[in-house]
């Protein structure tokens, strides 16, 4: 599931947060990568930028009044995938797994709340969770999707101090009708492998184990 560099550049390393860069599903997309780093021993943390109104779950934790912790046993009448994901990743790893709620907030607050979690968790590395590929684009493109959410997290992410970070943008060709040009994006990898910012692509077929 991991690329080689990937799989090199977190040798090691014991704390891991995942985090959805933009709301909604963003953090579900990074479902086989959570799976494939708890198998390597990794203790894995999750996180999303949430389109959830975090003040409306029930059974929350609340750590700052911009960032709730979601367990098994929190409950939303309604549009919640953030509670589903974690009874699914508690089921699935044998473990308790929070997802921890970023509410909708600006660069400022989300940071601090990054920067809490990485504190209080001993993160090594975050790892931002872009459900497409609108966040690989830099601003002159023929369309940009939907880049707010995933901007937010990209500023948030370049201040915070200590560990490593990483963006895996999953999902290529699945925002089609943002009108999206992919050989854009394509375009835009090929300047990342230039400045040596690309860890690589993996492709998952119907013979992938997972």
């Amino acid at each position: 599931m991991l690329s080689q560099s990937i799989d090199n550049r977190l040798s090691g390393m014991r704390n891991v947060l995942v985090a959805g860069a933009g709301g909604g599903y963003d953090v579900v997309c990074g479902v086989p990568l959570i799976v494939a780093l708890a198998e390597r021993g990794i203790k894995v943390h999750v996180a999303s930028l949430s389109s959830t109104p975090i003040n409306d779950i029930d059974g929350g934790i609340v750590h700052r009044p911009e960032l709730v912790e979601v367990t098994p046993t929190s409950t939303r009448p309604s549009y919640f995938p953030e509670g589903w994901l974690s009874r699914w990743l508690t089921d699935r790893l044998g473990r308790d797994v929070s997802v921890y709620c970023f509410g909708a907030t600006g660069v400022g607050p989300l940071y601090a709340s990054y920067q809490y979690l990485i504190e209080r968790l001993a993160i090594d590395c975050v790892i931002a969770v872009d459900g497409g590929v609108d966040s690989l684009l830099r601003g002159d493109e023929y369309s940009l999707g939907s880049p707010l959410e995933d901007a937010l997290t990209l500023a948030a992410l370049s201040l915070v101090d200590g560990p490593d970070r990483i963006l895996a943008a999953v999902g290529f060709g699945a925002e089609r009708l943002d009108r999206i040009s992919h050989a854009q994006v394509l375009a835009r990898i090929a300047d990342l492998q230039r400045a040596g910012a690309w860890l690589g692509g993996r492709g998952i077929d119907r013979d992938t184990r997972r």
